[in-house]
Parts: C-alpha cells; structure tokens; sequence
C-alpha cells in the first residue's frame, strides 16, 4: 500500500506589491537576466548531484511552426543538431561527450513538442573547461548547426525508424482523436514526428528554412542549475552568446489558438490492435499562468479537488464488480493555448458506457452534494505534507527538479518558488480554505461546452463501441438522475491493538570502510543498515529471505504467482485496503510484499518521521495479513479484463514466445491469459504468502537513509523482535529452468505495421565473481557504443539498439545477453549480420583506445553519482548479501576500472559471444511474411 503524495503540481510564494495588490515571485536562488541580443538565461546553484551541472537550451519553436512542406523538420532540426556544429564534425559531439563519461540519452538528449525544442546536457563541473565547451555546444545548437547535405540523408534513416518505432495501435487511434480534439486548429495537422511522406521526400532547403527562420535570440532561453559558481557560468553565457545577432523584421511568434466550440466533440475509434477500451472526457479552457496569489490559492484549490476525486475513484475500482479497472481525473495543458480538466477510464470490453456514466455519476454527487469534511480534511494533511517533505529535502533536491521547474516557468509563465516560501504559503494558506469553495469549483470546471470525448477499443465481433448518439445522451442524462450522497466510511483505532512482548539487538559488528552497521535480535533476526545524508527525508526498505515460487508444487504456481498482489489488496490487520490508506493520511510511507521465483520479501520507504508507523506495517505482514474476499473477486475481474486483448499486441504476442523457448517451455513460465484467472485462489494465495512469511529468522533486513539509529533500534526492538521465528532456515528449490542450447531462429508474423524487430540472445554459464560480471558489462557497455554507431550512425538502420546482460548465480552461475532493435521489415537480416560483425571486431581484436576510455569513463561518473544516492546502497548491500559475498568488493570498482585493458574486453568477448548457445528472434508484420512466401521482400 502507498500514500500518493506525488500528486501535487507546482507550488509558488507570494510576494506583497506597494498597492497592496500580492503577486508572486521566482524562486530566490535563481539568478535571472537577458542577454541585449534576447537571450533569456535562468541560474540557480544546487550541489545535488555533486560535480554536475545541467544545462537547456530551451527554443520556442515546435511542429506547430511548420510550413506544409515541412511536416516533421521541427524534429529532424534536432536531430541534425547532434549530427554536425561549428565546431564538431559530424558525430564529434557525441563522442566529446563521451570521453566525459556522459552517456547519449540520460545526460545528452533533446525532444521536440508542438511548440517547443528543448536541449539538455548534464556535464561535469570539475575542469572549467568543460564547462566552458558545454556552453558552447548550446551556442552550436543555437546558430551553429552544420545542416551537411551527407549528414542530413545519412539521419533521414534514423529519423523515419523513430517514426515507424511508434506506430500501432495506440498511434493510429491518438491521430484520429487528435484530429477531433484540435478541430479547426493547426495543432491537428503537426504532428512533431512528422509524415512518412514528408520525411521521405522533404527538400533540404526547406530544413535550413526552418532552422533560419525560428531558430533565433528572441525565441530562445538558457537555464543552467548545478554544483557550479553561478557568477562564472553568467559570465560564460554573455561571453559565448553576447554576440549572437537578432534577426530583424522575422515574423512574430503568435499563439496558435485551439477554438471554442459549444458542441461535445466525440471520437470513437477502434482498433485490430488494440488491447483495452479506454475514454477520455476533456473540458477545455484558457491556460491561467501562476503569477499572482489568487492564482496560487486556486490551484491548491484544483489540486485538492483532483486528488480528492482519484481518491473516490481508487475506492469504487476495488468494489466487487469494479465498473472500470481504473480512472482518473487530472488538471494540466495539452498545449501552450490550452488547459483542460480531464476524467478518463480503462474499462473491461463492453463496458464503455458503464464506466463512462461511474465516472459521470461520481463528479455529478459532487456536483450536488460536495465532498464531505473527512475526506476534505485527509486531503488537507496529504498536500501540506508533501510540501514539508519537500522543504525538509531542499538541500538534497535534484538539479533536475529545478530544471524542471524553469522550464515550466518559461514555456508556461508559471511562477516558481523556493520551498521555504512554499512550505510557509500552504501553511497560511490550506486552513482558509473551505469545503465550500472546493464544491464550487467543480460547478465552474463541468462546462456545457468546449467538451470533448474520445473513445477507443479492440475491433473484434463481441466488442460493439458505443454510437455517437448514445454518447451525446448518455453524457446529457447523468444530470438528470437521482445520485445518492457519499458516504465516507472511516475505520478508526491503532493499527496494532496489542503488540507482543518485543527483543532486542543482541550482537552488533561494523563495516567501518563502507559505513555499514550490521546487527542480530534476540529472536535471530538479521539487519544490515546505512545512516546517510543523501537525503534528508527518506528511508528505504528491502527484506529477503529465500525460497520464493519455487517452494511451491506446480498446482500451486498460479496463485503463488498472484499472491502478492491478492494479499496486498486485502489489507491489513483490521483494515481493509481502503480503510488503511485513509488511516494513514498525511504520512510518508510506502510499503508491498513481493514472491519471486527464488526469494520472498519487503520493500518500500518511508520519512524518518513516520518511522514507527513504517515499523508497525512491516509487523502486520508478517502477523496479520487481511483476506479480503471483496477485494479478491476485484482483482479476478480486473486483471481478466486487463488479459483479455492482451494479444491483440504483436509485442506480447512476440514476448510471450521468446519466453516460452528461452524457459524450454516450462509450465512455470507460462504466459498469463484471461483462463490463467481461473486458477486464482484466495484461500491458497493466502496459505502460501502466510509459509512464506511465516518465519522472519532467515529474512534479511535492510535500512538505508536519514534514520536516527537510536530510535530505530528502539523500533526494531519492539516491531521486529517481536516476529514469530522457528528453527532452521529454508532455501529455494532449482526445477530446472534454463534456457534451450544451440542454436535457434523463431519468427513471429504478426502486426499491421511495416516494422519489425529483433532480440538476439547469447546464453551460458559463467563464473561468478566481481571481476567476471565488470568484465562483462564492460564488454557490453563498448558493444553498445560500437551498435549505436554503426546501426544508427553509420547505416541508419536503427532508431535504437542495445545490449544488456541478465545474470543469475542461483540455482547455477548463468548469463543471458539480450541484443535488440527496431527497424524496416526489409533491413533485418542486413543489420543482424552488421551486429555479428561488431560481435566479431570485439573477439577479433583488443578494443581501440578511444572506445576503452569513453567505457571507463561512463562507468566511473555513473559511480561518482550513484555513490551520493539511497538507492544505490540498497541496492548494493542486498545485492552482497543475497549473492553471501563481501559487500567491501565494491571499494574495489575505481581499480577494476583503471585496470580495465582492450585486451581484457577482447576476451571477454570471446568468453561470452565464443558459445553455441544464441537465439534469434524476429517479430514482422503479417505483410511482411506474405512477401517473404511469394519471394518479394520490400
């Protein structure tokens, strides 16, 4: 179970005006300005992540922009913005970035939406001329760009691979409802990705056009946040951008309206490929920017209405019979010129109009009856916490988040604040609000116009979509019908009523190197724990002990399989899942079980703050899980439901196969389908989680973050000393599971797409040691270098490949690398046979200097930064103890890298590409494989 406390937008501070009129003001750390030229830039130091900074280029110009001959080129700019600058040829820039230890994607990566482009670099701050040259790569993007007629061509592969990458069934309905939504506006007709048509035939002039024409000062803005001296990164701006010329007399920058319309606007489209029924009713707005307070107070007033309806909607999804397997309601833009409050819902076949007249009938009791004060009040205590939550992790905030926040500050004028000014506002602010006030403003966002409704499902004979007509009627006559006011049913009383008599820690040992306690209870129970200043509001959580699924016969699999998430909606101790997640309102905790195939356990988080609430709920699974028949019949029918087109989908249809041949067809992992349900089983799903969990002696527990020791110990004592153990440890049983030797080729002809894809496979034991998996993840990490380059770069094949390695070292030391891409039906084999030959040049030949140092130093600034997060030391000290290894290995990581060789990943390559066991899997199109029949490939 977890509290939602994520759900809140952005909040902002006020700041009092002589007139006596209060407008707010941008966060106090950010240092703003602008450029004589236009350039806006927006500064503002954070030390999270240490030695890092992040940088955007944000340009205000998207797809909406485009002429009709240049359908897609706001995207392909940027893509040739990475292809070719002032001063890097070509792929220079990407492998500059790289010699930094900055990977392509998370740290170097750019989009394009309907009306902007925004580029984004993380850099290190550690050499100033780094960050000297970072600044200068925006200055590139900016008016630098090289537009090579060979570049342009070479990436119009990459390009239109990224469009086919997104078509299906989900694509082709959003571009019919789009077309509905943006009715008699440009946004209908602009697409960023673009046409196939346009992509293939666009003139080359008409891209530079783009790029001369929207890419300029006024349009443009920097933000720069990070562990860096701000006054040196200002000074770079002026120095690197001061001399960008405005370009006179260019057209301005208009809004792009989206018009009103007083008739519902209704889209129903079906779909071969579709997997769910699905709609969406929007009520479309003007945008209102948070720049004064009483824009402030109505968007907490927004915020508290959304999360309260969620919250009504959570509740009816988990009755018997559920009318939808979820909804939503949610407040926020689609577009610069639009703002819409929108309710939607996933619904079982056949159930359109059943959910959609739930969803209607909720939002009309509170039309009429309001929301009643319990629910106001919950409501109340979760916002106001999250921003506590907030403030108390000010110092330890992510420079992303602040990014995050400028951007929105500059693409939608919304103003943002620091979070002591924040924290102070909601104070102030959220006990002057009134139940009443909420009530109203659903009456303000129901509108009888500017409405539209998007409705899609699977195309099969026993699914009938709902007519046009009945839609429109259906939607007029929720009004009209008597709607019951709601009742808030509330179970009171502690958690853990009487708690047993509680232990205590009876030996103790350290880890001094790596800052690790390790302690034993008086009732056996193990724990490993880090206090840490990562963050200064979290705690994470994770318990294991072995066993898992395989300790259960065969005839027992499905509802072993099921048993978490049956147990779970259950509740615990005398609460239900509804009951406990309003009991614990207003606190920080999260917290699920998990069975696996191999081990069972524990993991969430909590604040320091609600420690001993965390504590109580750890207890209660082990002693006190709820059987919930209820909740078990809503869960059955949602997740059959949620099966039931599952196949629709030729990437399920493609997984589920290549999980069948990689497990040899082991009835253990047999894909679910719609008659897997059948074999839930409460009371069984029940017995199974209660062995599992009966015996707390062999789990392991683990503790990471800003926790007082003293005060956990006291807890630890009293929740988890008091588990019930019994002699002697269990561990999982090996049935066998592994994959098929040799070598194999599989085809699965599915799909309307012309696309296809591949996995490639490569299989077999390994030893199990640091050094074997550094050894082969950095063998890894150079391949997927090697793949980008020359399936994207070079033959612009591929809009993505990679490959990843899966290790076990239970029941037996084993390695699985998966290779996959995407690409034309017609380019598969030709781009197989380039991986094999990139495969080749690794055994063939020690890796090149240039490629061996891009990998050691990606791995090192990826540690630089994991070391400083909660996460990664979860993560680690699980990771040593479940593999019983001396978790001091990895103090080792700066050596092994240093020492890393081309030789040694030459031979890496051979260990592990140098096997008989490979699997190629490939998924075409149905087309596709007519062709291949008929001897006529595209």
């Amino acid at each position: 179970m977890s509290r939602l406390l994520g759900l809140w937008l952005f909040l902002l501070p006020l700041a009092g005006t002589a007139d006596g009129l209060v407008s707010l003001e941008l966060d106090p750390e950010v240092q703003q300005g602008r450029l004589s030229n236009g350039i806006g830039y927006y500064l503002r130091p954070n030390r999270e992540p240490e030695n890092r900074l992040e940088l955007r280029l944000i340009v205000r110009a998207g797809s909406v922009l485009e002429a009709d001959d240049q359908l897609g080129l706001a995207h392909y700019v940027e893509h040739m913005a990475f292809n070719g600058t002032r001063n890097f040829a070509k792929q220079e820039l990407v492998d500059y970035l790289e010699f930094l230890g900055m990977a392509f994607g998370p740290d170097l990566n750019a989009y394009t939406s309907f009306d902007e482009t925004v580029y984004q670099l993380q850099v290190p701050t550690d050499d100033a001329n780094v960050m000297r040259t970072a600044v200068e790569i925006l200055r590139d993007w900016a008016d630098g760009v090289s537009f090579d007629d060979e570049e342009i061509e070479k990436e119009r592969g990459v390009v239109i691979e990224e469009w086919r990458s997104r078509r299906g069934a989900q694509q082709r309905i959003l571009d019919q409802h789009l077309a509905v939504f943006f009715e008699n506006s440009r946004y209908a007709q602009r697409m960023p990705i673009g046409t196939l048509e346009s992509l293939e035939t666009f003139s080359f002039e008409r891209l530079r056009d783009f790029y001369r024409s929207w890419y300029r000062p006024d349009l443009m803005s920097i933000i720069a946040v990070g562990d860096a001296d701000m006054e040196e990164i200002k000074d770079l701006i002026h120095g690197v951008f001061g001399d960008m010329k405005p370009i006179p007399d260019v057209a301005a920058r208009i809004p792009t309206p989206v018009p009103a319309h007083e008739n519902l606007l209704v889209s129903v489209v079906d779909d071969e490929e579709a997997t769910q029924s699905t709609f969406s009713l929007y009520f479309k707005s003007d945008p209102v920017p948070i720049r004064m307070e009483s824009d402030y107070r109505g968007q907490l007033v927004q915020q508290l209405l959304v999360y309260m309806l969620n919250q009504r909607f959570d509740e009816l999804r988990r009755k018997p019979d559920p009318p939808f397997l979820r909804a939503f309601a949610f407040k926020g833009r689609f577009v610069h010129s639009t703002e819409v409050f929108g309710l939607g819902a996933h619904v079982e076949d056949n159930g359109l109009e059943r959910g959609l007249e739930t969803v209607l009938t909720e939002v009309e009791r509170v039309r009429r009856h309001g929301f009643v004060q319990s629910e106001f009040e919950r409501a109340k205590k979760d916002k106001l916490r999250s921003v506590e939550v907030a403030y108390n992790e000010q110092d330890t905030t992510e420079s992303r988040v602040h990014t995050q926040d400028l951007l929105n500050h500059i693409l939608h004028q919304d103003v943002h604040p620091g979070v002591e000014e924040d924290l102070g506002l909601h104070r102030a602010l959220l006990p002057g609000i009134a139940l009443e006030e909420l009530n109203e403003q659903v009456q303000t966002w129901i509108t009888s116009s500017n409405r539209v409704l998007l409705v899609s499902g699977p195309r099969k004979s026993e699914v009938i979509l709902p007519a046009e007509k009945d839609l429109h009627a259906l939607v007029g006559s929720v009004a009209e019908r008597e709607v019951m006011a709601y009742h808030d049913d509330v179970l009171g009383g502690a958690l853990i009523p009487d708690l047993p008599a509680g232990g205590s820690v009876v030996s103790r040992s350290r880890i001094e190197d790596l800052d690790v306690d390790r302690w034993t209870l008086s009732n056996g129970i193990r724990m490993t724990l880090k206090k840490t200043d990562f963050k200064e509001d979290e705690v994470l959580f994770a318990a294991f002990s072995p066993g898992g699924t395989s300790r259960v016969s065969l005839d027992d699999h499905v509802p072993a399989q099921s048993t978490a998430s049956v147990v779970q909606g259950g509740g615990l101790g005398r609460f239900s899942l509804v009951h406990l997640n309003k009991k614990l309102a207003g606190q920080v905790v999260s917290l699920a079980p998990y069975l696996q195939e191999l081990q069972e356990g524990l993991s969430g988080s909590c604040s320091p703050r609600d420690l001993e609430t965390f504590f109580q709920l750890i207890h209660l699974w082990f002693t006190a899980p709820r059987k919930d028949q209820t909740a078990f019949y809503s869960f059955c029918q949602r997740t059959r439901a949620a099966l039931g087109n599952r196949l629709a989908d030729p990437n399920a249809v493609f997984s589920d196969m290549m999980r069948t041949v990689m497990s040899r067809g082991h009835p253990r992992h047999k894909p679910w389908t719609p008659h897997t349900v059948d074999s839930f089983d409460l009371q069984r799903s029940m017995d199974i989680f209660q062995q599992r969990f009966a015996d707390a002696d062999d789990f392991h527990f683990f503790f990471v973050g800003a926790y007082d020791p003293v005060f956990l110990e006291e807890l630890a004592g009293r929740y988890l000393g008091a588990l019930p153990v019994i002699e002697g440890g269990e561990t999982w049983t090996d049935h066998d599971i592994d994959p098929p030797e040799g070598k194999i080729e599989h085809t699965v002809s599915e799909g309307l797409d012309a696309k296809g894809r591949v996995v490639i496979k490569v299989h077999g034991p390994m030893d199990w040691s640091f050094g074997t998996r550094h050894a082969l993840q950095s063998m890894l990490a150079a391949l997927n270098i090697r793949l980008r380059e020359s399936l994207r770069e070079d033959l612009g094949g591929t809009y993505s490949a990679g490959a990843s390695p899966t290790i076990r070292h239970y029941p037996e030391s084993r390695y699985v690398i998966s290779i996959g891409f995407g690409c034309a039906p017609g380019q598969i084999d030709s781009l197989i046979a380039e991986v094999d030959r990139q495969i080749a040049r690794l055994r063939n030949e020690p890796l090149d200097e240039k490629t061996l140092e891009k990998v050691k130093q990606m791995q090192l600034r990826q540690r630089e930064v994991a070391l400083k997060t909660n996460d990664f030391w979860l993560y680690v000290l699980k990771f040593y103890a479940w593999h019983m290894e001396d978790s001091r290995q990895l103090l080792d990581f700066p050596i092994a890298v240093e020492g890393l060789t081309g030789e040694a990943i030459q031979s890496a390559a051979n260990t592990y590409f140098g096997v008989d066991n490979r699997a190629v899997f490939r998924l075409v199109p149905e087309a596709f494989a007519v062709d291949v029949e008929e001897g006529s490939v595209p």
